[in-house]
This record gives C-alpha cells, structure tokens and sequence, in this order.
C-alpha cells in the first residue's frame, strides 16, 4: 500500500481536539510517540528541521512557541494525518509557505529524484475552516483564491462546494467548512455543541444558568499591574479596546462542563477525552459522519 501524508490545516485548537477524536472512530491511532526521524519522508525532515531552527540559542520565547509543529499525530495503516493549529485569515502567508514547502518535494517530469519523494508516497493538504457569517461559497473561495496564489491556478468550474478536492503540481488539495444546520453558516461549535448536550441537558442548562448570571463584560478589560512615577506598584482595569478579551459563549460553556471531570483542563482536553462526546454519539450524527466521508474520498482520491 503506497504512503500517503496529509496536511490538516486547522483554524485553532477545538478543531483539532474534535478531528482527533473523531478520526479515532475509524480506526486512526495517535502516533505522536513516533520519534521524528522514523516518520516518512519528507515529514521527517520536515519536523527536525523546526524543532531544532538554525541559531536555537538566538530565538525568543515567543518566536519559539510559534514553531510549525502539529498538535497532534495520527496513523492508519500506511495513512499519516498530522493537525496543525495555524490559525484563521490573518495566517495566510503561513499557509501559502507551508504549501510552497510540500511542493517542493514533489519531483516534476525531468528533475532529479534527490531531496524528492518516491512514487509511492502521496502529499495532501486539507483546509478546516469554519463557514463563520460569510458563508461556506465564500470560505470556498478565499481558499481557492489562497491555493492559487501558491500553485498553478485551480479551473474556475472546481473547487466551488464543501468537501472538493483538486489535484494540482502532484499534490492533492481538499477543504471541508464547519457550519450549522443551514449548511451554510456557523462553526465548529454549532456541531460540537449539540452532540455534546444531549443525554446531558441538565449539566448544560445549569452551566448556561451560571454563565448568563454572572457575565459581566466590563471584566473583559483586564487588571494591569503599573509603576507609577513615585515608583509605587498599582493595578487598575484596562479601558483600551485592544486588551478586551473575546467572549464566546459556546466556548466558555464547554469549559464549565468540562470542569466536572477534568478539574483545571483546557477545553481541548474536554473535547479530547470527555464522555460528553462518545463514540455512539459521533457515529450516530449526520455532521460527523459528512467529515469522516469527505477525509476518506480524500483519501481514495487520485
């Protein structure tokens, strides 16, 4: 069976988590115990060469936490399927040089086979993205738009709808948006949410409760600890819009519930290994199974 490496470009951690677990359900393993170097080619080079970044010593915290390194691994027979946090529409550039870089490997008629991938190895990328306001066209688009500011332009009459997938320079390019039950509109939470309530609605409704009493958006503004001129140490509350924090309701809800069994867990780690989300329960809902379908056409695809 030939090897086939893909690419999940995902908008933040949640998306990630949820994948995780949901590809488990068909038959997906974590491989993150993998030591780098035993990865194949060129995902191995690929991961030594950012985990040890030329000049190591020279870098800062921040630009090391920024690392491109995959949140999580996972294998499936000669099936490598590597999610990657990168973030939303302000990451484009990085998307585009994480494209660029795969392409790279992938031996054109005439070149060289060095520094290139055997012909029994496959390269894929797929874009999770949620539909948001703009719509699952428009999201379609602006990746479409975003492909093909990279590699050769895909044909206006492909790429147009959720789940496509394209063929382009010998790598394999899909997308699938996250909407509600428009199957137009939404996020990652308009599905996630949902199977997660039910057979708990009580644990739900009282969390709801709690979160609508005590939401104060004047807390969103933070408390900063200040020098003042006389070299006194005073804190007062932030009034500038930039330091606000985002609010998200859906997300501030999961973290509640999922407090009740993972006590100080983020809430990727509720979503993770909750039971709030079983294996029934995926196998049972009709979004889930549309996102297990569309990875293995991606996986079928040639």
């Amino acid at each position: 069976m030939d090897t086939q490496i893909i690419i999940a470009l995902c908008e933040g951690p949640h998306d990630v988590a949820f994948l995780n677990k949901t590809l488990k359900t068909v038959g997906f393993k974590s491989n993150e115990k993998t030591s780098l170097e035993e990865y194949p080619f060129p995902m191995n080079s690929l991961l030594i060469q950012e985990a040890t970044k030329s000049d190591v010593e020279a870098l800062n915290i921040q630009t090391v936490r920024q690392s491109l390194l995959p949140s999580n691994a996972l294998k499936r027979g000669d099936i490598y399927i590597f999610l990657y946090i990168i973030g939303g529409d302000s990451k484009s550039d990085l998307r585009k040089q994480f494209i660029e870089k795969l392409v790279s490997f992938i031996r054109k008629p005439g070149e060289i086979r060095k520094g290139r991938i055997d012909d029994n190895v496959s390269l894929g990328v797929v874009y999770f993205f949620d539909a948001d306001d703009k719509g699952v066209v428009v999201r379609i688009a602006e990746v479409k738009k975003e492909i093909n500011e990279v590699i050769d332009e895909i044909p206006d009459e492909s790429f147009t709808a959720n789940s496509s997938i394209v063929l382009k320079e010998g790598l394999k390019i899909g997308s699938y948006i996250f909407s509600g039950n428009d199957n137009n509109t939404g996020k990652l939470e308009d599905i996630l949410l949902p199977i997660m309530i039910e057979n708990n609605e009580d644990i739900f409704n009282s969390a709801n409760e709690f979160l609508e009493k005590h939401y104060d958006e004047d807390r969103l503004f933070p408390m900063k600890i200040e020098w003042t001129e006389n070299e006194v140490i005073t804190e007062k509350r932030s009034t500038k819009a930039g330091d606000k924090f985002k609010y998200n309701k859906s997300k501030s809800l999961i973290g509640t519930v999922g407090q009740l069994q993972h006590s100080g867990g983020a809430n990727t780690v509720c979503i993770g290994f909750t039971d709030y989300l079983r294996l029934e329960k995926i196998q049972a809902n009709p979004k889930c199974q549309e996102i297990i379908s569309f990875v293995e056409k991606f996986i079928a695809f040639e």
